[in-house]
């Protein structure tokens, strides 16, 4: 409602479907307006700035403009609707032109609402899907909040507020009595309203919640519960400056045996037909893949290329440890440039939100290792196959790497964390514009520990 309209000049979003086949494209956002009080309204007009968004909500500011925060479907994948992000927009001539959405919160996190305090500042709630590092015994979730003071133009996600939080093991029984698993979906949380109470100077924020989810009948889950939080913002100079200790690592022994028994790879390559399975992107000439005693065989002597897995839910959702296990081959064989010295690159983008990282691995033909953590010199023989494996905990901030079961790296790792706005993605080849050589893959595995 435009505050200077006495009530009767009303902005209203909406959103279409489009095309369920590509999430990406799938929605577009939609405007109408009413300058009666919502007695009569004007046709829909699409928002061409908003593409692939569907959720808005609005809050003006001080300075006459519009904020819309928006929910922003980005992945390239089909969605679980786990994983739209958050962004904002600004309209400085009354909702008919937008400038182009910034990020605010990384994929997991949406389903936003603002209110203007008086003495200007934005807040805006919104739920939590991902985003959390602590996956200890199940999906966690959460309410947050975040503050705006220039009116919408930035955000202090330094110091967000966590209206709530909680963790649900998926687990609910049906009228049969039995003991299934729900998608990650049914037990997150649902759509926020944050209002200003004038007569305490608190917020008001309602939210639903599944955090109780412990019976399915048929289709139907149930219970789902309205929370009410009454909460005050603190001032901006008044934040603790305490951190929370690190967790600690796993022992060397503990993190080995999770890489070896972990029954669920969300990367699982094995060469078999020389082509990667369902989801891979594949970014070679046919003629540059062949398969050799059931090992995928890359030749890099000329072309850059890549096989590419991106846009996948569940690599947004692998906030916490990281397992690698690969078996590769460095091969020697004439004609490769001496100067190229790079053999095979692997590069992961994972997490959501705040917790977004990325690590690099680059195997060379001088039998080094760089990587995100450190680099090495390989225990190897060239033309001989060998087991790497790898263990990365993000919390604990701790890289252990093996070398066939013998421990080549134990120490501290210093996270690089990835905007927000980065897509998760996975992939291994070449991966430079530099000549490469050949390299046989026999087995590419990432995943992390189940819940």
């Amino acid at each position: 409602v435009f505050p200077d309209s006495d009530g009767k000049h009303i902005l209203a979003a909406y959103y279409v479907n489009r095309n369920f086949s590509y999430p990406e494209a799938k929605q577009i956002s939609l405007l109408r307006e009413s300058f009666d009080a919502g007695e009569t309204w004007s046709d829909y007009r699409g928002i061409p700035e908003f593409y692939g968004a569907n959720e808005v909500a609005f809050c003006d500011n001080d300075k006459g403009e519009i904020i819309a925060a928006i929910r922003a479907t980005t992945l390239m994948a089909p969605s679980n609707d786990q994983s739209d992000r958050l962004e904002v927009s600004i309209s400085k001539d009354g909702g008919r032109s937008w400038s182009a959405p910034k990020v605010v919160a990384g994929n997991g996190c949406h389903h936003p609402t603002m209110v203007r305090l008086p003495d200007g500042r934005i807040v805006m709630c919104y739920v939590v899907r991902a985003g959390y590092l602590d996956s200890k015994a199940g999906h966690n979730y959460g309410i947050e909040a975040v503050i705006s003071y220039d009116g919408g133009y930035t955000w202090d996600t330094d110091h967000r507020y966590v209206l709530d939080r909680w963790t649900h093991d998926g687990k609910v029984t049906d009228e049969f009595g039995r003991q299934i698993y729900l998608e990650q979906f049914y037990p997150a949380p649902q759509t926020t309203t944050t209002v200003y109470l004038p007569e305490t100077g608190e917020i008001l924020t309602a939210y639903m919640t599944a955090k109780n989810l412990s019976s399915k009948k048929g289709r139907i889950t149930f219970p789902r519960e309205c929370v009410l939080v009454r909460w005050k913002p603190m001032d901006k100079e008044n934040y603790s400056k305490e951190k929370a200790p690190r967790p600690a690592p796993l022992t060397i022994e503990q993190a080995l045996k999770e890489i070896r028994s972990c029954p669920y790879w969300s990367i699982n390559y094995i060469a078999a037909t020389g082509k990667p399975d369902g989801g891979w992107i594949g970014r070679y000439p046919q003629k540059l893949t062949q398969l050799v005693n059931r090992k995928l065989r890359l030749d890099h002597r000329a072309i850059d290329g890549q096989y590419m897995f991106r846009g996948v839910d569940h690599l947004e959702g692998m906030n916490g440890k990281v397992l690698f296990r690969m078996k590769l081959n460095l091969l020697d064989i004439a004609d490769q440039n001496p100067k190229a010295t790079e053999r095979m690159t692997i590069y992961a983008c994972l997490g959501s939100g705040q917790n977004k990282y990325q690590f690099a691995m680059f195997f060379r033909a001088d039998k080094s290792l760089k990587t995100s953590v450190g680099e090495f010199k390989l225990p190897i023989t060239i033309g001989k196959e060998f087991l790497y494996e790898m263990h990365l905990d993000p919390l604990a901030q701790r890289a252990r790497i093996w070398i066939d079961g013998k421990l080549l790296h134990d120490g501290e790792w210093i996270v690089k964390y990835a905007p927000a706005e980065l897509p998760a993605c996975f992939y291994f080849g070449k991966g430079t514009g530099r000549e490469g050589g050949v390299v046989e893959v026999g087995e590419i595995k990432l995943g992390h520990k189940p819940f």
